[in-house]
């Protein structure tokens, strides 16, 4: 799939609004200042961001962009407009606006962006610890809970999709409506060992291939079943879904494969119960320890 992030920069952005006045015009419609005071910090933003994946959507922007700087008087820079190719369309040279060149990277919020989402994230990486020579934790690592060596952050890839199956699996199996109608007709005869969904369904179902939304979910459930997370009565949660999900991706940590005569579960243990402020806590224990006479 092909897809691109445009950058669009505008010539002497700054000098085509009168912030005074927008601000005064915040002021009397009643605005909170927070508000106001968020917004002037971003009031100096002299570029636009488009994201594009197909040819249409190059034309509709263009004409976007010409009736807004017929309407404001603004001027597009054409040099300082870049595109970045994603996708099949990494290679891309030639756009479907004429002027439009590709660029390697891209500026967006201050992050620069590349074609790879790895190459990016190995550079934002390095620009915020590079200098500190800190090992890029492993994504393994990140997800795994604080009593298990790990930093307990959320994989919202699992977390989201365990979040759409859960709704998905209770109106299958709660009572008929509309949607219940449906999400049956595609899914009761695929999972009818292991639901009564075939069995007492008195309405037609479907036997040839489902849709691929469909697809994913179907083929969920089923592994949810036969990991015995979930049993015939009882309903979906969220919670143990997706820490079913994510110990799935957690492997062991270098270190613990180096040495694995420790007790790793009770060193992570310990580790998680030190005080978050373990360098303030070890000085002052050192402050505490009888002075050497010299």
């Amino acid at each position: 799939m092909g897809a691109a992030i445009v950058g669009v920069d505008f010539e002497k952005a700054y000098d085509l609004v009168n912030r005074e006045v927008l601000w005064r015009i915040l002021d009397v419609m009643g605005y909170p200042v927070t508000f106001a005071r968020w917004l002037q910090t971003i009031a100096f933003v002299d570029d636009v961001t488009i994201f594009v994946s197909c040819d249409e959507d190059f034309t509709r922007a263009g004409q976007v962009l010409d009736l807004f700087c017929q309407w404001t008087k603004a001027r597009m820079n054409k040099e300082k407009t870049k595109a970045l190719g994603l996708g099949t369309w990494s290679s891309r040279l030639i756009w479907p606006l004429e002027w439009l060149v590709s660029a390697s990277t891209l500026s967006l919020l201050g992050i620069k962006f590349s074609h790879s989402i790895v190459e990016t994230a190995g550079r934002v990486w390095n620009d915020a610890f590079g200098s500190l020579n800190v090992e890029r934790p492993k994504k393994i690592v990140i997800y795994r809970t604080v009593k298990q060596g790990g930093l307990g952050m959320v994989n919202t890839h699992l977390f989201y999709r365990s979040l759409f199956l859960c709704p998905v699996y209770k109106v299958l199996t709660g009572p008929s409506s509309p949607e219940s109608s449906l999400l049956r007709y595609w899914m009761s005869f695929p999972l009818r060992t292991l639901l009564p969904l075939y069995k007492d369904n008195t309405t037609p179902v479907a036997v040839m291939k489902r849709p691929y939304y469909l697809q994913e979910p179907l083929h969920q459930i089923k592994q949810l079943f036969a990991s015995s997370i979930l049993v015939q009565g009882n309903p979906m949660v969220h919670g143990k879904t997706y820490n079913h999900w994510i110990l799935e991706v957690i492997t062991v940590g270098k270190l613990e494969i180096l040495r694995p005569n420790l007790d790793w579960p009770r060193i992570w243990k310990e580790t998680a119960a030190l005080p978050s402020n373990i360098c303030t806590h070890l000085k002052e224990k050192c402050n505490k320890l009888p002075r050497s006479v010299e």
